[in-house]
């Protein structure tokens, strides 16, 4: 009891047997201690990494919805050709027009 290391026994009350056995056991914990510091170090060198590569794709969203936020009207007309042409292919025919499409698949 009181050789562990976190006794609050003072070192000069200690036999020398005692002190060798509080010196190998306070050696032991800075040991594991270092071991647990090296391994979260490296967990946290590991989340960085991580973080970095999410904030990559993040990045990019961003700056699509900054284009889409300044440029509403050519991504309007964007979304309009693209749901046309999808319409027409589900129409099976080319020769309708705009709201036509759009009636026939749009309904009120």
């Amino acid at each position: 009891m009181r050789t562990k290391p976190e006794s609050s026994v003072p070192l000069t009350a200690l036999t020398k047997e005692e002190l060798k056995a509080s010196d190998k056991a306070l050696k032991a914990q800075r040991r594991l201690s270092s071991t647990i510091v090296k391994r979260l170090k490296e967990m946290i060198a590991a989340d960085k990494i991580e973080m970095k590569l999410s904030e990559e794709p993040l990045n990019h969203l961003s700056e699509r919805l900054e284009y889409a936020r300044h440029n509403k009207a050519s991504l309007h007309d964007s979304i309009e050709s693209s749901l046309l042409e999808l319409l027409k292919e589900v129409s099976d025919t080319d020769d309708i027009n705009k709201e036509e499409l759009l009636l026939m698949h749009c309904p009120d």
